[in-house]
């Protein structure tokens, strides 16, 4: 196996992604970021998102990241500055997930902002959780 560097903008490969890094090097942000990212783009809807994680606290953590991400990014693209012109909205110390999903056409931006309006609604039904959790799960 071979390690990759990793860019926040990347589109992982269909199938499983692991994101294995020491304490504080923002494993958590990245997971979010991939996910809002791949779910504002039609890849997965949250309710096909299954994350799996050491502890409840991480799990807990993750859930809240990703429901205040996805929040984030519905936020940004309510906004009617953003929507009528993203690049004066945009500077060039934006947040890097707010520069993705800024990308491509007034369309695109619907889209997007239709599909984390919806993951907004459905990221309960994802499944967050520890690894025992997630055994349980697939044993029940």
């Amino acid at each position: 196996m071979t390690a990759t560097s990793f860019d926040i903008s990347m589109v992982p490969a269909p199938g499983l992604t692991v994101i294995e890094a020491s304490a504080g090097t923002g494993k958590t942000f990245s997971l979010a970021a991939l996910t809002v990212n791949a779910i504002a783009d039609g890849r997965i809807t949250a309710r096909e998102l299954c994350t799996v994680t050491f502890t409840e606290a991480a799990t807990a953590e993750l859930r809240s990241r990703l429901r205040r991400r996805i929040a984030r990014g519905v936020a940004l693209l309510d906004d009617p500055a953003v929507v009528a012109d993203p690049a004066a909205a945009s500077p060039a110390d934006r947040d890097p997930v707010d520069q993705l999903l800024l990308l491509g056409s007034a369309d695109d931006r619907r889209a997007r902002h239709e599909r984390l309006v919806a993951a907004l609604t459905d990221i309960d039904a994802a499944t967050v959780s520890t690894i025992h959790g997630f055994c349980q799960r697939l044993l029940a």
